[in-house]
């Protein structure tokens, strides 16, 4: 997820190279969001459907279904880690993106409302622009800042073998259309994908059917086309 990887986690140890993804997906994001402006007649049908905010109690069991299920592939997949080292990086991992899932919560940054109304440039002009996600998103990197000069020093983290912190300085071709797609895919959809599977485990359509599968369609059409290179 580039906008925790990148953007949190790389802003927040002075990264130039995720500072650069950085602004090249919010650019290419706010570009997309242009292209399906609910404010054109042509986009307003597919806006509607994909930007919708579906209410918790009306999907009540297939939020429970779904959530049942991501549970059970949890616990498999603990249970098959192949050493107490990968079981342990599963229990971190898991902690990790428990409270990552409730901080979007609490900041109701599951709302594709808060991420839409950022990119919505000329909400500006119309004194309705919604800035919470910057000021989320900076709340984040300034914990970040303080979690790098924490672990400095540290051999190792309680639940992994080494830190993994990326040591690739280069700002080369890949990362910036990389980001730029990701950016735009995020601008035309309105969803990051960490919201966008809170969406689907509630049952929205536009997430569990649409979203989901195209990203991981996409994802693995990508790791193939760069495998042949």
């Amino acid at each position: 997820n580039e906008c925790i990887s990148i953007g949190i986690c790389g802003l927040g140890r002075f990264s130039l190279r995720s500072l650069a993804a950085v602004c090249t997906f919010m650019m290419t994001a706010i570009l997309g969001f242009a292209i399906k402006s609910p404010h054109t007649e042509a986009t307003k049908k597919y806006t509607t459907f994909l930007r919708q905010d579906v209410p918790w109690e009306s999907n009540t069991n297939i939020q429970m279904a779904l959530s049942s299920i991501v549970f059970l592939i949890a616990v498999l997949s603990l249970i098959s880690g192949r050493t107490k080292t990968d079981q342990k990086k599963m229990i971190g991992a898991g902690l990790a993106g428990s409270v990552f899932a409730v901080g979007l919560a609490v900041a109701q940054m599951t709302a594709s409302s808060k991420l839409n109304g950022f990119l919505d440039i000329g909400a500006l002009w119309r004194s309705t622009y919604d800035p919470t996600l910057a000021t989320v998103m900076g709340g984040g990197v300034l914990v970040s800042i303080l979690s790098y000069q924490f672990i400095k020093g540290k051999r190792n983290p309680i639940f992994a073998s080494s830190f993994g912190i990326p040591s690739n300085t280069v700002i080369d071709k890949r990362l910036v259309v990389g980001a730029a797609l990701f950016g735009l895919g995020m601008g035309l959809s309105g969803w990051c994908p960490g919201p966008a599977v809170f969406h689907a485990a509630t049952g929205h359509p536009g997430a569990a059917i649409i979203y989901l599968p195209s990203f991981w369609t996409g994802g693995y059409a990508a790791k193939a086309i760069l495998q042949r290179q």
